[in-house]
């Protein structure tokens, strides 16, 4: 029970301190308003900050310019790169599709084709598998 009350307490005293530390942050945040009052209200003051916010904002501007440049640039990268990918990937298939094809001549030139196939009628099995992969790959 006693141990209970201890961290009650314990919890209530730092709920405290940090409720006393921000109305501490708020005191000093009206005070420095406060001070810096009579200074805002020059004329010279506001020009300086109309021209800081100006300096500011063209900084923002040319950011903005930069990063849209790059990205335009970044985006132009990407469809270049895909558009090699896809070549590429084309080659490939073409390139698989000439292999199989060269296999498929230099396997009916074999004298193990004519062997294979030699008391084969045409609607074996084996003449229909093989008649179905070379359909599969053209």
């Amino acid at each position: 029970m006693a141990a209970k009350q201890y961290n009650e307490n314990f919890r209530l005293h730092n709920s405290l301190v940090d409720v006393r530390n921000f109305i501490k942050r708020e005191i000093d945040l009206l005070n420095s308003i406060d001070d810096s009052k009579n200074l805002a209200q020059r004329q010279s003051y506001k020009d300086s900050f109309i021209s800081n916010l100006q300096t500011i904002c063209k900084s923002i501007d040319d950011n903005l310019d930069k990063t849209l440049c790059k990205k335009k640039g970044l985006l132009e990268q990407r469809e270049a790169l895909a558009n090699n990918l896809q070549m590429l990937i084309d080659k490939q298939r073409l390139y698989m599709k000439t292999v199989a094809e060269f296999e498929i001549v230099n396997l009916m030139d074999s004298p193990y084709f004519f062997c294979l196939f030699r008391n084969a009628t045409p609607t074996s099995n084996c003449v229909l598998s093989w008649l179905a992969w070379v359909a599969s790959i053209s």
